[in-house]
């Protein structure tokens, strides 16, 4: 891969918006039981709609928070943590702590969620890369 920095940066920065806007957007279904987005009802594009515009949403709300947790995942705890729990965990924490910026339980636990997944890829990733160079 020419630009492996690059991607993990892409992957950092846009993957939590997909993943957090879909969590979310899956919270609401559940609680709701119904699609409880407002349109005319007879719209069947109303659902793809309304998480596209969560999607908006999120890089509205989360942008700033993503390119930090993504620089400080990439110069930080992808260069000095060598155990792959605790490059993990710190994923994660940051993930939680980056949804606690909207200071409600939900998008928290979503933050979390999110950083964990994105974090895991991320960490993917690099391993990947490191191997290939090595050999």
């Amino acid at each position: 891969m020419k630009f492996p920095r690059l991607l993990r940066i892409l992957i950092g920065i846009n993957v939590p918006m997909v993943i957090g806007a879909l969590l979310f957007y899956l919270t609401v279904v559940i609680e709701k039981g119904d699609t409880p987005f407002v349109g005319p009802p007879d719209d069947p594009w109303l659902d793809l709609r309304a998480f596209f515009e969560l999607i908006g949403f999120a890089y509205i709300f989360m942008g700033i928070q993503a390119i930090v947790a993504t620089i400080i995942m990439e110069f930080l705890v992808l260069r000095k943590v060598r155990k792959l729990s605790l490059q993990v965990l710190a994923g994660a924490l940051l993930g939680l702590l980056c949804g606690m910026t909207l200071t409600a339980l939900e998008f928290a636990l979503i933050g979390l969620a999110t950083g964990l997944i994105t974090g895991a890829l991320m960490i993917r990733v690099y391993r990947k890369q490191s191997a290939a160079v090595k050999n």
